[in-house]
């Protein structure tokens, strides 16, 4: 069990109360900004920071 003293969430699960029509306009709009980033600037971010990007928010959409 994660520190947090809670179960990990089911992978592919949305939490309660989100609309997945929603979120995935919203994962959808990230990994656009992400790819544009990545490919116009990429000093400003690396690969690495855009995956832990991508990866919060997976986590934030399971709790």
């Amino acid at each position: 069990m994660p520190r947090s003293g809670r179960p990990p969430p089911a992978l592919g699960r949305l939490a309660e109360g989100r609309d997945q029509a929603l979120e995935s306009r919203r994962l959808h709009a990230l990994l656009d900004g992400l790819v544009i980033q990545l490919t116009a600037d990429p000093p400003r971010l690396t690969v690495n920071e855009a995956r832990a990007i991508v990866a919060g928010h997976l986590a934030d959409l399971a709790e």
